[in-house]
Formats: C-alpha cells, structure tokens, sequence
C-alpha cells in the first residue's frame, strides 16, 4: 500500500477512481468523436497528409493522359476492352487523397488507401516480373516522378506500412462529417476529374513523348527497327494488337502501301506472339511487324497509332491516335506545300 494512504482511505475511495496509469490513458477525449490516440497526433498528421498527397498527385497525373494509360494497362496483359477502367481510376484517387485531407487518417480511409496499394503494387510485381514493365505508370504523364522498379517497391513498401500502422492505432472507424465547402469541393473535383479523363482518353490534356519531327531518322532510336537499306519513301506503323484506335486506322495504314505512297510499311509492336499473329490474320496486315520490349517501344511513342512517315532520311510527318489515308495525306501535303 503506498505511503499515506491507509486502509480505511482506501475502502471509502469510490469504485473506479483508482484506475491504473493505462487506463486513464486510453480514455477518449469527449472532444474527439469518441477517437482514442495511441500515438504522437503530429504523427498521424503528417502520415495522412503524406497518403492523401500521394494519391491526388497520382490521379491527376494519370488524368493528364489516360490514353497512355490504357496503353500503359495492356503492356500488363490487361485486354483492350478492359482499358476503359483506366477512365474512373483518376476520379477515385482524387477523391480518395481530398477525403485523407479533409478528415485525417481515419481507419475506413486508411482501409481503402491500404488495400489500393496493396493491390497496385500486386500487379506492378506482375508486371514487372512476368510481362517485363519497368515502370509502373503510377503517377502517369507526370514523368519526372518516374523511379526504378526497386524504388517504386520500396515507396509503396513504406506507404503500406504507414496504413498499418495507422489502421492500428487510430480507432476511429468512421470519418467525421465534413462541412458543406468540403462537400462541394469533392463533388466538383470528382465531375471534373471525371470529365477530364473522358477527355485525355482521346486526346491528352497534357503531350509528352519523344519528338522525331524534322530529325534525320540515323539520329532516333527509329533508325533500330528499319532494314539498312530502306528505300525512301516508307512509313514505320507503331500499334498495339489490342487497341480500337489501332484496328480503326490500319485500312488507312494499308493505304500507303496500296497507292504506292511508299516502298515499304514497318510494323511495331509488342505483347505475345500469338496476338501478333491473330492481328495479321484478321487485318489481312500487307507489312510485317516486329515485336519488340514494352520499354523500348515506349522510348519511341507517347500513344498508340503512331505512325512516322519518312522521306530522304528525314521523319516528314507524325501521325498520332487517328492515322489519315494515303489520299489524305497526299491533299494535306498539297495543301500546305502550297501556302509556303
């Protein structure tokens, strides 16, 4: 018994008020919803302040172009028809990190931050590991916060390990109610984000890539993929077998060959060799492709079609999502030969 407290003290002391040093410390705070912190709150700030970053920069990246990023989910094997969940990703990982923002780190946002990183990352290993994808596409067209695979593994390693441990110590379940501004605010981002997704899956809000207009073709990572001695003039016609933007240009790509606009067409691609086949079978494809590695044909285009029409050594013209006939091509050629 501890000194100045007697036996007759104690036993008028009322039930409970004696609670133990732990105890007292795990009493909610009647001004905090009913949470009780196991942790330094400056902690949990700054933890859901970082997830709630993470995911409005990727989604706003992937916004920009998501076109590329369909493109980007069939270099992992995901069929073309699939690709269009590509379009509300953006949206959800907006609205996800605004929610981390707005009300902290409460375990049902956590949850969710949880299991889409653990999920993205599932399917970046096999990616990686069995389709040979180097970068994950996490933050899309925002390139300069592209890393290396064992970088991209390493952040999302610790991401993961900042929900659990704020799943762990953070007890409440459900998030505050947001006031009305922070209602809007979602609303707004979310048909924005929306829309503009819609958009970027035609046309990018935002073009990156490399640029070979105007460049001598022995100066691109093109001149790779074409025989020695290609005789001018002849196109390179990069596609994906599994993209409609590629099956609705190849007649007009045929074109070329047809009307003896050029010598030669050179097919590039990649994925399976089975696809290709199937692809050519069911075209009727009059030029041969090469399949090459997901990352080298990235170096050469930003979307798929693409096609480069090359004359005396010199990349003319670049075509990119929508590939006009050889007809076309000669009157647009015309057109602005003519008002030089």
């Amino acid at each position: 018994m501890r000194p100045g407290i007697n036996e007759a003290t104690a036993w008028v002391v009322p039930n409970g008020a004696l609670m133990s040093l732990s105890e007292k410390k795990r009493t909610p705070d009647p001004a905090s919803d009913g949470e009780v912190k196991n942790g330094p709150p400056a902690i949990h700030f700054w933890f859901g302040l970082l997830l709630g970053l993470f995911f409005i920069v990727s989604g706003v990246g992937k916004m920009l172009d998501v076109n590329s990023f369909k493109s980007a989910l069939e270099l992992y094997g995901v069929p073309g028809w699939l690709t269009v969940v590509a379009i509300p990703i953006p949206s959800l990982e907006i609205l996800l990190g605004l929610a981390l923002l707005f009300n902290g780190p409460a375990r049902s946002l956590v949850l969710a931050s949880l299991l889409s990183l653990i999920f993205f990352t599932l399917a970046f290993a096999y990616g990686h590991f069995v389709q040979g994808v180097q970068d994950c596409g996490c933050f899309g067209r925002l390139t300069v916060l592209q890393s290396s695979p064992i970088a991209s593994f390493l952040r999302n390693a610790a991401l993961i390990l900042f929900c659990l441990y704020l799943y762990r110590v953070k007890q409440r379940k459900e998030p505050r109610p947001l006031a009305g501004w922070q209602w809007l605010t979602l609303a707004v981002a979310g048909a924005l984000a929306f829309m503009l997704s819609g958009i970027s899956s035609v046309t990018p809000l935002l073009q990156s890539g490399p640029s070979f207009l105007h460049k001598q073709i022995s100066a691109t990572p093109l001149v790779h993929y074409i025989e020695p001695e290609a005789v001018s003039p002849y196109v390179i016609f990069a596609y994906s077998t599994s993209c409609s933007s590629c099956w609705d240009a190849i007649e007009n790509v045929k074109t070329y060959k047809e009307t003896g606009l050029v010598q030669k067409i050179y097919g590039l691609t990649y994925g399976d060799e089975i696809d290709l086949l199937e692809f050519e079978e069911r075209f009727a494809s009059n030029f041969g492709s090469k399949r090459i590695d997901p990352d080298s044909f990235n170096a050469l285009v930003a979307q798929t079609p693409t096609l480069f029409y090359i004359e005396n050594g010199e990349v003319r013209d670049v075509q990119t999502l929508t590939v006009m006939s050889a007809a076309r091509f000669l009157e647009e050629r015309l057109i602005g030969e003519s008002s030089e």
